[in-house]
């Protein structure tokens, strides 16, 4: 019997502050703001229409933040990405290369892990 499901409806990120968050994925990342429900605790973005819902953590230490990227961004220059997280003041790691492929991870405000490649 074949999946039933279609197609990813979007993705969940744990964050502290909603407006900071909504702030920072829309003007750093370029993300559009959708929605934001403040009584729930969650609002809406997207990236060319790729859904993604942030959640409001109460208290961030009562939960660890993954140590894997959660999503990977796709870029036809790693270097020219790298220099402008870094001209945005984002913590970025640095660009590492195995074969055809180069990469470095950045982090939001929350210290969420998201990574940006390459390949050749």
């Amino acid at each position: 019997m074949p999946s039933p499901l279609s197609h990813i409806s979007n993705i969940f990120i744990r964050v502290s502050d909603l407006e900071k968050s909504i702030d920072w994925y829309t003007k750093t990342l370029g993300f559009r703001n959708n929605w934001l429900h403040h009584e729930g605790g969650y609002a809406s973005i997207d990236y060319e229409g790729f859904p993604v819902i942030l959640i409001k953590k109460e208290s961030m230490d009562e939960t660890k933040q993954s140590d894997f990227s959660l999503l990977n961004f796709h870029t036809a220059n790693i270097e020219e990405a790298h220099k402008y997280f870094n001209s945005q003041g984002v913590n970025t790691g640095e660009v590492e290369t195995l074969d055809n492929a180069k990469w470095f991870w950045f982090k939001d405000p929350d210290d969420n892990i998201f990574q940006v490649s390459y390949f050749e």
